[in-house]
């Protein structure tokens, strides 16, 4: 985390470094601290959409309300079309397309060679375990 800090101090434009000490947050479980992170992603640039997820996700865990964050994704899709694999798992956050679980994972495996479907089904358990630990 410090190195992302030195960065940001160095450059407060630099998002990658707010991304980058946001993700460090979450997993030290800070989540008030990767949430500031994350909006200020978001903020510098709204195009990066793993920012949102990332965002709602500490909001979920930090027991917050997504509500503002979830309007601000949905309006970004609605938006700007995208054939990245992320805009997957956006469009099953927001019960977009009446995607299930098993579409998203079949989605996953959709990559181009093993390493990308391997990457891919390893963040949709990821995306879809933490929505359904805010659910249970």
């Amino acid at each position: 985390m410090a190195d992302f800090t030195k960065a940001i101090d160095l450059d407060p434009k630099f998002a990658a470094a707010y991304n980058g000490r946001g993700i460090a947050r979450y997993i030290k479980g800070l989540y008030d601290q990767a949430i500031a992170d994350f909006i200020k992603v978001i903020n510098l640039k709204p195009t990066y959409e793993y920012a949102y997820l990332r965002l709602m996700n500490s909001i979920w865990l930090s027991n917050g309300n997504d509500e503002g964050v979830a309007d601000k994704l949905r309006r970004y899709v609605s938006a700007n079309s995208s054939n990245e694999w992320i805009r997957t798992i956006s469009k099953f956050y927001l019960g977009i397309d009446g995607l299930s679980e098993e579409l998203v994972l079949a989605e996953a495996q959709k990559g181009t060679d093993d390493r990308v479907r391997v990457e891919r089904l390893c963040e949709a358990y990821y995306y879809l375990g933490t929505l359904l630990s805010k659910i249970s």
